[in-house]
């Protein structure tokens, strides 16, 4: 049977309903959960050259924020998922979507 069980999020109420179906199933099967999130990291050049909202923020700046942002999430997801009796880990995966939730199914793979 499944050990374990990925599914991604962003944050919105549709990816929301996705993990908790996921939940729903991994509890069933007693099966471990890995949210999984993609931070796709802007290019320094892109932010420096922004005006308005970005005016005098630093790349990398920015991007750490959003990297916390997104923990921050994953911790809070994780943590309502365990009070429910979930097992889950959060992962933060630099990346577009679709790689990132590659990456992380293939780490849970066994050889």
């Amino acid at each position: 049977m499944y050990t374990s069980i990925v599914v991604g999020t962003d944050g919105s109420a549709t990816a929301t309903r996705a993990v908790q179906r996921a939940a729903a199933i991994a509890a069933g099967l007693g099966a471990h959960l890995h949210v999984v999130t993609a931070h796709r990291p802007a290019g320094a050049g892109v932010i420096a050259g922004a005006e308005g909202a970005f005016a005098g923020v630093h790349g990398g700046e920015w991007d750490a924020e959003l990297r916390t942002g997104l923990v921050g999430m994953l911790e809070a997801l994780v943590t309502e998922l365990a009070a429910g009796g979930v097992k889950a880990t959060g992962h933060v995966i630099d990346g577009h979507p679709v790689t990132a939730l590659l990456e992380a199914a293939s780490r849970r793979t066994p050889s």
